[in-house]
C-alpha cells in the first residue's frame, strides 16, 4: 500500500475521526481504521511503497521455473503523497474553536492509487489500479511515464485503470508502456445510474486493442421483448421495473512459461469479451 497510509499524519487523521458517533452514524473512516488495526496486530509483512519502488526482485523469491520475476510500483508520485497529507491535515477541527463533530469528508481524488508493473518470464503485466490523469506532469500517469526509476519493458497484458474511464486515459501509456494490441481487462463499476465504462470508453479502448474483456456485464444491452400479455401482468403487479444485475464474473488468463505472451483466456460468470 502507499507509504502515505503509514505516515503519522494519516494515522492521526484516522484516529481523530474514528471516535464512535451516537446512534448508527458512521464516522467515514471506520473501515480503514479496522484495516490498519488488523495489520498492526497481525504478523503480515506490509510493504509501503511510493513511485518506482521495486517490491520484489529475482533474489527475493526463488521461482521453480527459474524465470525472471519482478514487481514494481509505479505510483503514487511524491507530489501526490504530499498533496494528500496536506489535505488530511486541513481536515482537522480548529482547536481554538468549538466545532461540532462531523463525518470525514470523502476524498474524490485517487492520489494514493498504487499501479504495478509485474514481470514473470516473458509475460509483462501492467496493473493500472485507479491511477488517473490530470494533465499535470507531477501526478497520475504523466508522473509514472516520466519517472526515471521505473522498469522499461512493455506490457502485453493490461488491467485498464479506473474501470476504463476517460479520466484515467493517457495516450502515451498505450504507446510507451504497452506492446501493440495488448490483452486488456476492465473491471466495470456501477452506482445508481452511473456506470463505467461508458459506450464511448469502450470505443476509445477498442481503437487501441481488439483483445478487450470485462469481468462483469456492462450497460448497453436491451432486454428481450416480452409479449403484450406479460407486459400487462407486470404493470398490474409492480409499480416499477428494473433490470436485474447479472452477477460478477471472473477472467482467468494463463500463459505457458516457455511461450511468453501466448495467452489462454477463460471467462466465468458474466465476464465477457467485447
Amino acid at each position: 500500500m502507499s507509504g502515505a497510509l503509514g505516515r503519522d499524519e494519516f494515522i492521526a487523521y484516522v484516529k481523530a475521526y474514528n471516535e464512535p458517533f451516537p446512534g448508527k452514524n458512521k464516522s467515514g473512516v471506520e473501515e480503514i481504521a479496522e484495516v490498519l488495526n488488523e495489520l498492526g496486530n497481525s504478523k503480515r509483512t506490509v510493504r509501503r511503497v511510493d513511485q518506482s519502488t521495486r517490491i520484489f526482485s529475482p533474489e527475493d523469491i526463488a521461482m521453480s521455473h527459474c524465470r525472471n520475476f519482478e514487481l514494481w510500483s509505479l505510483s503514487p508520485a511524491q507530489f501526490e503523497v504530499d498533496n494528500f497529507l496536506m489535505w488530511a491535515a486541513g481536515q482537522f477541527p480548529d482547536a481554538a474553536s468549538v466545532e461540532t463533530r462531523r463525518v470525514a469528508v470523502r476524498r474524490l481524488n485517487n492520489d494514493l492509487s498504487v499501479a504495478l508493473h509485474l514481470t514473470v518470464g516473458g509475460v509483462v503485466v501492467l496493473l493500472g489500479a485507479d491511477l488517473e490523469e490530470e494533465g499535470n506532469p507531477e501526478t497520475g500517469w504523466s508522473a509514472a511515464l516520466t519517472a526515471s526509476g521505473r522498469p522499461r519493458s512493455k506490457a502485453n497484458l493490461f488491467k485498464i485503470p479506473h474501470h476504463g474511464s476517460v479520466t484515467a486515459h493517457h495516450e502515451k501509456v498505450w504507446d510507451g508502456m504497452l506492446e501493440p494490441s495488448p490483452l486488456s481487462i476492465i473491471a466495470p463499476w456501477t452506482i445508481g445510474s452511473a456506470m463505467l465504462p461508458t459506450a464511448d470508453d469502450v470505443v476509445r479502448i477498442q481503437n487501441h486493442t481488439p483483445h478487450l474483456y470485462v469481468s462483469a456485464a456492462i450497460a448497453g444491452s436491451r432486454p428481450k421483448p416480452r409479449s403484450a400479455t406479460v407486459e400487462k401482468m407486470i404493470k398490474a403487479a409492480a409499480r416499477s421495473l428494473v433490470s436485474a444485475r447479472r452477477s460478477p464474473g471472473m477472467i482467468r488468463v494463463r500463459s505457458p512459461i516457455n511461450s511468453p505472451a501466448v495467452f489462454k483466456v477463460e471467462l466465468f460468470g458474466s465476464a465477457a469479451s467485447l
